[in-house]
């Protein structure tokens, strides 16, 4: 922990102990249980040296912050940290990439109607382990390891245990346990994709669950990376998608200022109404425990 806390941050870079978020406050409503979500994350991102462009938000854009690799004290392990998550990073970035031209593809739109919004991308990866110990009798029922929420740009990347715990809400209302198969990755569709095709493709809602098995806590980990959009982007509807049986579902949104509200709900335990309406009244209907 001494280390970890040598990174810790309340923003979107470094160390987030167990206890320290609240996801579910992003989406505007307050968690089921009255507490914070009991996960530890570690996150690095995309910053302003990456991308040379002039005006982006320190905030949005900030410097990463590695652990030490050197020292008597740290672990073995740690030595080779930076290098596979800067590696990881790489690879699901250009994964992101590829799969921003199929979206446009599959909207059947020129190629650059995405994209253009992902010159200077808001990336993050984020590493998360669901701290309590494997082993532990199970908690309550309503508690979470991650509250309900959808992630804030255009598309997540998941790699995760093959354990339970994360559910996705269905268009039917149900939240659907999802364990992954061997050696897949999962692809979350984020807030933009909703306002972008008038939520033809809705935003992913899920959330994870205390992973028990036998009564017990497992070890659940997974490593998302957030394909997030540049900060500066106005995000709207595409004109196919209305119609006067389909008027428009969301105004105009500006990428940064979604980000911001965003994080001020699960980071700072500010509440979120800020364009949240439409996916929390999803989860309102919900059963949420």
């Amino acid at each position: 922990m001494d280390i970890k806390m040598k990174v810790y941050s309340d923003t979107n870079r470094g160390y987030s102990p167990p206890n320290s978020e609240n996801t579910s406050l992003s989406l505007g409503l307050e968690s089921t249980y009255g507490g914070n979500d009991y996960f530890e994350a570690f996150n690095i991102g995309s910053d302003q040296e990456m991308y040379q462009v002039s005006g982006l938000s320190e905030l949005l854009y900030e410097p990463n912050t590695w652990p030490p690799t050197e020292g008597d004290r740290v672990p073995e392990g740690m030595k080779r940290f930076r290098v596979n998550l800067e590696r990881w990073y790489e690879k699901a970035a250009y994964l992101s990439r590829i799969l921003i031209r199929v979206f446009e593809d599959a909207l059947e739109v020129p190629e650059g109607t995405l994209s253009q919004h992902t010159k200077h991308s808001m990336d993050v990866l984020r590493i998360i382990n669901y701290a309590l110990p494997p082993g532990t009798p199970a908690i309550r029922e309503d508690e979470m390891g991650m509250g309900e929420h959808t992630d804030y740009g255009f598309l997540t990347v998941l790699w995760a245990d093959r354990v339970p715990g994360l559910q996705i809400l269905g268009r039917d209302g149900i939240w659907h346990d999802l364990v992954p198969e061997e050696g897949a990755l999962l692809v979350n569709l984020a807030d933009m994709m909703a306002r972008i095709t008038n939520e033809q493709w809705l935003s992913t809602l899920h959330r994870v669950k205390p992973p028990v098995v036998d009564g017990l806590i497992q070890r659940r980990r997974s490593v998302a990376f957030f394909h997030d959009g540049d900060e500066d982007a106005i995000i709207s509807t595409l004109p196919k998608m209305i119609d006067e049986e389909h008027p428009p579902l969301y105004k105009p949104v500006r990428l940064g200022d979604h980000q911001l509200a965003k994080l001020r709900g699960s980071k700072s335990h500010v509440i979120n109404k800020q364009n949240t309406e439409r996916e929390a009244a999803r989860v309102l209907a919900s059963k949420r425990t």
